[in-house]
């Protein structure tokens, strides 16, 4: 229960509230402009407050720099015990906490000058959590369980979407959300719940994991479940071809050197072979030369002519000239002769050297084939190093398409399972929600109830379970009737007070902004009014309601409830700068 808002500046109005009904009327002075409006009085505001120091963050008004000074405090009863709460907009992690705070554990408080205590405004939110709702304070909770700052505001919903829908209290709510929050709230199996957006949230993952593969994001190439076999396949006999040679492979420890050796000898057997075609061609030369070389006859028979025809043409030689032609054959002779043992040793030798050679020839062959031989049977390092690249970049890309192939399998298993698991959840749920027939009996009553104190005929709460989970629905059938999706909001959050209530820890509270009202017929606004007065009274919980005075219907239609009753603890917010809740204007 709320038993007063403060601030720490002087121009803050600050509101105080009682047990049972209570009323925060914005109102019009006679002072009033007719450019002043009551919904700058202050009223949402306020249940942005209350927010904050329950653990909230700043609602879009706090955040104003205008207010970055400002501390708020709300004064509680819990439990029986009287406590208050500070949080400052300036430092909004922290808060302090004076009074009776049993339910926080004094490990979680620090102790500040002044006697106050010190704590994380995230652990104040757990603590409050166990104080309302029973929570557990764990350390850490659950994934998706239920927290104080989920379920409060079902009993004081701030902000326009927040009146949207009976199962939300703001737009961006999820399916797990809804659905944990509600069962929880209706004392129905919110573990199922739980379990029902885990399981979401593996499909979700399945699918995303599907969606990254189709883009091929997640996966080496794009491919079939087949064609990836197939590849598989391929890169299996690759490698099995590459091991093979592997296996096989005789490294060398001298074969760069080998390699080299037998480069060196092929080269001087080209070049040996090169010398014997040069000097092959010049024992041709030689042969055809001494071939056409004169002889030593040739020479006498010349030197014969050449006496014969002097003589027949009656010229006797001296006996000079015959002496001189002597000496010319001879001269002729010893030349002839001398070229032909020239010619005749040149071609001995050439013989010789080009026999040589080929004997060079035939050993440096049967050296260079006996290096060959080693080459064929034994491989170089650098040969065998690059054989192992080769094995292990095919060993992963085998391995890649391994693990994808796997993962497609998964994937296909993973929802195969999913949809397994999905049905047996069903129908487990169903079992639970069978079981758990009186809370949802008493949470149908309760709604039934409330919402034929506002119509001629009863709505209906539908509580079932669906493909999805937990299914939640109202219906208030009354036609022409103005502003009945908010009513139906209001039976339910009526109907949560009703329940909770007889909870061992419960909110002890219920806080309608004027909002829940805005668009609703008259005759429904007082009727909703008057069931909750009633039921505040007659439960003992704290119910708030804020309205602009001039959307109070007259005294016939409201039925005897009078909102400015002295009964009814009233606080009165104006649109005057002195009678707005902040006291200033920005």
């Amino acid at each position: 229960m709320i038993r007063c808002v403060r601030a720490n500046k002087a121009t803050f109005r600050s509101v105080k509230f009682q047990p049972g009904f209570n009323v925060v009327l914005a109102d019009k002075t006679d002072k009033s402009s007719p450019k002043d409006s009551r919904n700058g009085a202050g009223k949402s505001l306020l249940v942005e407050i209350i927010h904050f120091c329950l653990g909230g963050n700043p609602g879009t008004s706090l955040k104003k720099k205008e207010l970055h000074d400002w501390r708020f405090t709300l004064d509680l009863r819990i439990g029986g015990e009287d406590l208050s709460v500070t949080r400052g907009l300036d430092h909004p992690s922290k808060v302090e906490l004076d009074g009776n705070a049993s339910f926080v554990p004094r490990e979680l408080q620090l102790p500040i000058p002044g006697g106050s205590r010190q704590m994380k405004s995230t652990e104040w939110a757990r603590s409050l959590g166990v104080a309302m709702f029973g929570l557990p304070l764990d350390e850490k909770p659950q994934p998706f369980a239920p927290g104080f700052r989920s379920l409060f505001p079902f009993f004081a919903r701030s902000g326009r979407e927040a009146f949207a829908s009976p199962f939300r209290h703001h737009r961006h709510a999820k399916t797990g959300e809804e659905q944990i929050s509600n069962s929880f709230l209706l004392g129905l199996g919110w573990d199922y719940a739980r379990q029902w957006q885990l399981l979401r949230e593996k499909k979700n993952l399945l699918e995303a994991y599907k969606k990254a593969s189709e883009a091929g994001v997640a996966q080496m190439a794009p491919g079939s479940l087949g064609e990836l076999e197939a590849e598989r396949v391929r890169l299996e006999q690759a490698t099995q071809r590459t091991e093979n040679n592997l296996r096989a492979f005789k490294v060398h420890p001298e074969y760069e050197s080998i390699e080299e050796q037998a480069s060196a000898l092929t080269q001087q057997i080209h070049e040996l072979a090169n010398q014997n075609v040069t000097e092959g061609r010049l024992l041709e030369h030689y042969h055809r030369s001494m071939a056409g070389e004169t002889g030593a006859a040739d020479t006498e028979r010349v030197g014969k002519t050449l006496e014969d025809t002097y003589q027949e043409a009656g010229v006797v030689l001296p006996g000079l000239v015959k002496k001189r032609l002597d000496d010319v054959k001879q001269f002729h002779h010893a030349l002839v002769k001398g070229r032909r043992e020239f010619l005749s040793s040149e071609v001995e030798r050439l013989q010789r050297d080009v026999t040589n050679r080929k004997r060079q020839i035939a050993d440096l062959d049967e050296q260079r084939a006996s290096l060959m031989r080693i080459l064929e049977t034994h491989g170089a390092l650098a040969e065998y190093n690059g054989l192992q690249a080769l094995r292990q970049g095919a060993q992963g890309k085998l391995a890649e398409v391994r693990r994808r192939i796997q993962q497609l399998k998964d994937l296909n298993e993973g929802r195969s399972q999913l949809k397994i698991e999905f049905e047996t959840l069903r129908q487990t749920t169903r079992r639970d929600l069978d079981d758990r027939s009186s809370a949802k009996e008493k949470a149908i009553s309760l709604f039934n109830a409330n919402s034929e104190a506002l119509y001629d005929a009863p709505g209906n709460l539908i509580v079932d379970v669906g493909e999805n989970g937990y299914l939640f629905d109202v219906d208030i059938r009354s036609s022409g009737a103005g502003g009945i999706e908010k009513m139906k909001v209001f039976c339910y959050d009526l109907t949560l007070a009703q329940i909770w209530v007889d909870q061992a820890q419960h909110p002890g509270l219920l806080l309608h902004d004027s909002r829940m009202f805005d668009g609703v017929d008259e005759r429904q606004k007082a009727g909703a009014w008057a069931r909750a007065k009633a039921e505040s009274e007659r439960l003992g919980f704290q119910y708030i309601c804020m309205m602009n005075t001039d959307d109070i219907p007259d005294g016939n239609v409201m039925a005897g409830l009078d909102m400015r009753d002295s009964s009814i603890m009233r606080a009165t917010l104006t649109d005057r700068l002195d009678g707005c809740l902040l006291g200033i204007r920005f």
